[in-house]
């Protein structure tokens, strides 16, 4: 077998982008590819440190020795150069024992290093674009929640569907209040102190409704309506919608309080309105008699109908009158809430 031609292994290695350099077990320079120098853009000598001739390992010299004397190949991927390439080098080091030295390869790699760069620079955008997506998307969700209750929202993203004017029946229970004697107190008031009133009591009869995970329907003036079961399934939606209006029922300020009215009962669900314009709401025979229970409700009382008694305990309810509001029709039994601490009343 012939031997090689002289200089082919340095051709083959140029060929590939790949320069050499061989140490002593010291770390000092024995002998260098031609073009070495120009790589690293230094002069190379006989016996230069390694350290020396390539700064960017940073004290790393000492673990590669090690692993080099243990038989172990070092390989340290994307070493920057910034005197290479405009700016933009990048190589590749590769140690290997080779008898009592060892052999450093030096691959260019700085059209893959650039490119790695690119990527995890568009990573990094991508990243941040995301980050203020969500950020955009929780101060939307934040603000549209003032204005579409939370769980009408929910809905709609786990339907993953736009909002249309369409409703379904189901069964609702329905709380309506009412400031009593607000209108005849503001009479003798500045704006701005019905203004902070009316809005203190809303306040915080929200955090009674968010409590309760029920469904602010909307406010009508000093008072609002609530759903529950709607548009999520509660089981106990009666008694969540019981215990939720004693604790309205509680809220007093300047002498004013709530009267409420709830009933239980079949009601369409849905959005009312336009295409362009539409209100998530429940209509029905129980969300009108609901409203009427409230008319007769006085302050700080709970007045409900029978199918709502039923489910409570028997002495946490009385009757409280027959009512009737539709000459054509028979009064229907209205029971009161009596309000007891001691045990629970559902």
């Amino acid at each position: 077998m012939t031997s090689a031609p002289p200089g082919l292994y340095e051709f083959i290695l140029k060929s590939q982008s790949i320069q050499y350099a061989v140490f002593n077990k010291d770390g000092s320079l024995i002998t260098a590819s031609s073009e070495m120098g120009t790589w690293l853009a230094k002069e190379i000598t006989t016996g230069q440190s390694l350290d020396d001739l390539l700064p960017e390992l940073n004290g790393m010299t000492a673990s590669i020795k090690a692993s080099i004397e243990n038989g172990r190949d070092v390989e340290i991927d994307y070493v920057a150069r910034p005197d290479w390439h405009n700016g933009n080098g990048y190589m590749n080091l590769q140690f290997k024992p080779f008898e009592d030295k060892f052999l450093l390869l030096v691959k260019d790699t700085s059209s893959l290093g650039n490119l790695e760069q690119n990527i995890m620079q568009q990573r990094n955008e991508l990243a941040l674009m995301s980050d203020q997506l969500e950020k955009n998307q929780s101060q939307l969700l934040n603000m549209t929640t003032r204005f579409i209750p939370g769980q009408v929202i929910e809905s709609m993203l786990a339907n993953r569907e736009l909002p249309t004017v369409k409703g379904s029946r189901r069964n609702a229970t329905i709380v309506f209040t009412d400031l009593r004697g607000f209108s005849q107190w503001a009479e003798d008031r500045e704006p701005e102190e019905v203004f902070h009133t009316i809005n203190l009591f809303l306040s915080q009869a929200v955090q009674i409704v968010l409590a309760y995970n029920g469904t602010l329907d909307k406010f009508l003036g000093d008072g609002f309506m609530v759903i529950f079961n709607a548009p999520h399934d509660q089981p106990d939606h009666i008694q969540r919608a019981v215990r939720f209006a004693r604790e309205i029922s509680r809220l007093e300020n300047n002498g004013l309080r709530f009267g409420i009215g709830i009933d239980s009962g079949m009601v369409m669900s849905g959005n009312i309105g336009a295409e362009q314009v539409m209100n998530y709401t429940v209509l029905g025979h129980t969300v009108n008699q609901a409203k009427r229970i409230e008319e007769a409700a006085p302050a700080g009382e709970v007045l409900m109908t029978e199918i709502v008694a039923q489910n409570i305990k028997p002495h946490y309810t009385e009757l409280f009158s027959n009512l009737q509001w539709n000459e054509k029709k028979d009064p229907i039994p209205v029971y009161r809430l009596i309000h007891k601490k001691s045990q629970p009343f559902v």
